[in-house]
């Protein structure tokens, strides 16, 4: 009977305080840093088309004595935001010197912040808080430096505490800075997903906020692979804003992007859109972070604030619908209802002609309305698979669907047909359908057309290669050829089989968490390496590999050199001598790389004297790394030929010894700016550093590095 009680509570409490649905705005919000607003300004955060506000419930301000806690600062806010309609999202943080220096990771620690977190729910219980497990825990937010495991003990300690407090209340996580694929997915494996009621994640980038979806496409399928069974955890974006100070960015970008990243988290499936900052921060005109804010730092509106206001106003009740595919994927139409009435969104994403969403009326088919929204994506390998995808049951008897594939650059569709709508038929054509290929490597897009007798009306969906994660390979020198998952990758269940022939030769290895060496496989100068990955039980072949090895014997046409603030210290040493033992193949000398950086923005770049051109379809960089244990991440940089550079993330140097490591020579691991500022790869490219060396946080630390064995596949 008790648990019969608790469990109607807390479907009663969720119905009355539900997580936002599609509905515009009622899932809109806004970062604030007050608990004392002023005059007038919980009215212009209500006006904007808000529903929501994120705010930091400090730990350390509020447990200044231990055990005694004051909320009373809090309580203002809460009061507030209840009296204007506005709901809050409390981020649980940080550390307190009460206990532990730095983020809570010692069980003294953890259980005062779980003390202090139940003081917290019990205090505001019942308000329609969501409360949220720290704020980007995998970068320099937890302290002395980024420690998922400790991170997850905390929020499982923090998850079994509300549960027991308060079970009906809302708890969310991880809030990771930018979609960390392997935080992520550590956080899910260990069991986290137990207790978040919705993930949340920041998605920060410095270019259109379109360029969101495949990472909404990943994060669906990753939750879904860890979710209790029968539970569908949603995705909330919890955090992110463009200041007008990026690169490429003023005012009159912000103010347009801004409604467009709320409407782009609904396309994706997010259904809480978290914009970063209500107001600027100050008024220093070079400060980025003075640049974030919806008005100015005395209140006054800029375009965003308006922007905003125009679009909540125009679809305010109306609910997302699909988006409809108008032949270009840079042109953006997206379908609202309310009853009977229809609205699109429209605007254009294409670099230099950004456009501020146009809100007109609609009157299309009903059959439209009611045809189910497609996904972001799918992984269907087979004709059946997809079929299952795209097929609608309850079609009108007249529609016909028609289906067209286009690889990335492609001009014309690979292969077209078209079907009755059910399952079946169109499993049929598709199979029978000349040209019919699941993608490889590169993502393609699929349109879809419902064939109506008044014409024909379109959803789009992207098809990725049929397995989340990227096996990588290597050939640090010729008598030897390995295989692993490259840094941008998640890591399978399960073993993967990975088949592999070269110069007449065949070998099969398991991969998993390891790299793995291929036995009896060379690859001399010139050789191809045909391989299959076996997963699922599916055969999925990949691209003709090529190698092109990079010599480190010697320090000639290298360069050791310190970036970043020129005057926080940098001392850097490069030399060339025998390697330290464990090295799995010969090498008379290896890269030494010694360095050691002030407190402060400071990094170091291996580079080479030339840059060095790039095979065409360069898929990664592998190389051996005698890793310090700093924590350091390791990353590189290339330059297409538009003059963009690509800076994809490598791992955080957390071993010590020879480890193999692959960095992705691809679009979509890491920042960029420059050329097209699209973060697309065009054309040739050049490596303009081979590994750099990334203090984060910015602290002072000291270490050294050794490199041996670079090589680069790429598709031949």
């Amino acid at each position: 009977m008790v648990a019969l009680i608790a469990a109607l509570t807390m479907a009663d409490y969720r119905a009355r305080f539900p997580l936002p649905d599609a509905t515009v705005p009622s899932g809109w919000g806004v970062n604030i840093h007050f608990t004392h607003p002023e005059p007038g300004e919980m009215e212009m955060i209500r006006d904007a088309g808000f529903r929501w506000m994120r705010m930091d419930l400090f730990w350390h301000q509020i447990e200044r004595e231990r055990g005694r806690y004051d909320f009373s600062a809090y309580d203002v806010l809460v009061e507030s935001a209840d009296k204007h309609g506005l709901r809050l999202l409390f981020i649980l943080d940080y550390g307190n010197d009460l206990y532990q220096k730095g983020s809570p990771s010692t069980p003294e620690a953890r259980a005062a912040f779980c003390r202090f977190v139940e003081a917290a729910v019990r205090r505001y219980r019942g308000k329609g808080i969501l409360w949220e497990m720290w704020n980007e825990p995998n970068i320099h937010f937890w302290q002395p430096v980024p420690n998922v495991d400790d991170y997850v003990a905390l929020a499982l300690e923090v998850g079994r505490t509300i549960r027991r407090v308060a079970p009906e209340e809302w708890y969310v996580g991880p809030a990771t800075s930018g979609f960390d694929w392997r935080f992520l997915q550590t956080c899910f494996q260990r069991g986290l997903l137990e207790y978040f009621d919705a993930v949340t994640v920041h998605p920060y980038r410095g270019i259109q906020p379109e360029s969101v979806l495949p990472d909404w496409f990943r994060l669906r399928e990753l939750i879904d692979r860890f979710s209790p069974k029968g539970r569908r955890i949603p995705m909330l974006s919890g955090e992110w804003g463009y200041s007008e100070l990026y690169s490429g960015l003023d005012q009159r970008i912000q103010s347009r992007w801004a409604p467009r990243q709320y409407l782009v988290n609904l396309a994706g499936g997010a259904n809480l859109s978290i914009w970063y900052d209500w107001k600027n921060d100050g008024t220093d005109p070079k400060e980025v972070e003075h640049h974030f804010g919806t008005v100015y730092h005395d209140l006054r509106p800029k375009p965003t604030y308006t922007n905003i206001q125009a679009t909540a106003r125009a679809l305010a009740g109306f609910r997302f619908d699909k988006r409809l595919d108008q032949g270009d994927p840079e042109e953006w139409a997206l379908l609202f209802v309310r009853g009977s009435e229809q609205r699109i969104a429209r605007w254009t994403s294409r670099t230099g002609s950004d456009t501020l969403p146009a809100i007109e009326p609609a009157s299309l088919p009903a059959a439209v309305v009611r045809w189910p929204r497609l996904p972001l994506g799918t992984r269907a390998a087979k004709p059946a698979e997809l079929a299952s995808v795209l097929a609608w049951s309850g079609a009108p008897s007249e529609a016909r669907l028609r289906v067209e594939a286009l690889p990335p650059d492609g001009r014309a569709p690979r292969f077209a047909v078209e079907s009755k709508p059910d399952a079946a038929s169109l499993g049929k054509a598709l199979a029978s359908a000349r040209g019919f290929q699941a993608p490889h490597a590169e993502v393609w897009r699929l349109r879809l057309g419902l064939l109506l007798p008044g014409g024909a009306h379109w959803q789009a969906m992207q098809w990725h290669p049929a397995h989340p994660f990227r096996v990588a390979f290597a050939s640090p020198e010729a008598n030897s050829v390995w295989a692993l998952f490259d840094a941008g990758s998640e890591q399978p269940n399960e073993p993967v089989r990975v088949s592999a022939r070269a110069g007449g030769a065949q070998a099969q290895i398991s991969l998993l968490d390891r790299p793995a060496r291929f036995p009896g496989l060379r690859a001399p100068e010139g050789a191809e390496l045909a391989a299959t990955v076996e997963v699922e039980g599916k055969a999925l072949p990949m691209p003709r590999i090529g190698f092109l090895r990079v010599p480190t014997d010697s320090t000639s046409g290298w360069q050791w050199v310190a970036d970043g603030d020129a005057k926080v210290r940098a001392e850097l040493s490069l030399s060339a001598d025998a390697p330290p033992s464990g090295l799995p193949f010969r090498a008379g000398r290896a890269l030494r790389l010694r360095y050691a950086f002030g407190q402060g923005w400071r990094f170091a770049e291996l580079r080479p004297a030339s840059p060095i051109a790039l095979p065409a379809g360069a898929a990664n960089l592998a190389l051996w790394v005698h890793g310090d244990g700093s924590g350091n991440i390791l990353r590189l940089r290339f330059q297409d030929e538009t003059g963009q550079t690509h800076q994809p993330d490598g791992p955080r140097i957390d071993w010590k010894g020879w480890r193999l490591v692959s960095i992705p020579l691809r679009a979509g691991y890491g920042g960029f700016w420059g050329g097209a500022q699209d973060g697309k790869v065009h054309g040739r490219c050049r490596l303009t550093t081979a590994l750099l060396v990334d203090s984060v946080p910015p602290r002072e630390n000291s270490g050294e590095l050794w490199i041996a064995g670079v090589s680069i596949a790429h598709a031949r």
